[in-house]
């Protein structure tokens, strides 16, 4: 009936917390944490093709999202393998959903056109490409290896 903490016997440890977290979270791969900001990148760009919409708004939202959840999905010595990913992925996202739109718009497009076109649905994600970088960068601050707490 009194069961205390001197019935444990010594032997005997507390039970850590569950989980709240999934296990695998912190403890993926950078080339899988890659792969996530570059698969948030073609679905942002999937969606801002399919509203019909120019590359943005939906497709940085995307991004920073994806980078967002790659940098605290990947190993803490990893994670700064995410930092250079988000701004190549807009790029290439950003293009190429412009083109899908610009080919369903106008068959005559000439190349001049699309060459203005794309350098604009770049320079309309800068914003979001520098969130996202600022986002790596900041996880991979705060989560790199060897960093000591103050006690």
């Amino acid at each position: 009936p009194g069961r205390g903490p001197s019935t444990r016997g010594p032997g005997r440890r507390r039970r850590p917390p569950p989980r709240r977290t999934p296990p695998w979270w912190g403890s993926l791969s950078g080339r899988t944490g890659e792969y996530i900001v570059i698969g948030a990148a073609a679905l942002g760009a999937l969606v801002t093709v399919l509203t019909g919409s120019g590359p943005g708004y939906v497709l940085g939202a995307f991004l920073i999202a994806g980078t967002a959840a790659a940098a605290l999905a990947v190993r803490p010595r990893a994670v700064y393998l995410i930092i250079p990913v988000p701004a190549l992925a807009y790029v290439v996202a950003a293009a190429t959903a412009g083109l899908i739109q610009a080919n369903e718009q106008a068959a005559g497009t000439s190349l001049t056109a699309l060459a203005v076109s794309a350098a604009q649905w770049i320079a309309s994600g800068f914003p979001a490409m520098t969130v996202a970088t600022i986002v790596a960068i900041a996880v991979t601050v705060t989560r790199r290896p060897g960093k000591r707490r103050a006690a």
